[in-house]
């Protein structure tokens, strides 16, 4: 997998993000590089909140 070292060095993660957070964080990361997926637990409680 390549990784986007431009959008990672322009978007560190917040230091304690907050769920919200990491989900957006995930989210933008995904479209702008592929160097890993989306962890498991913060998939599942995103497809968790687009149930309820």
């Amino acid at each position: 997998m390549k990784t986007n070292k431009e959008w990672h060095l322009a978007h560190p993660m917040v230091h304690n993000a907050t769920l919200q957070q990491r989900i957006i964080w995930h989210v933008d990361h995904q479209r702008n590089c592929n160097c890993r997926p989306i962890p498991d637990n913060l998939l599942s409680l995103m497809n968790k909140d687009i149930v309820k």
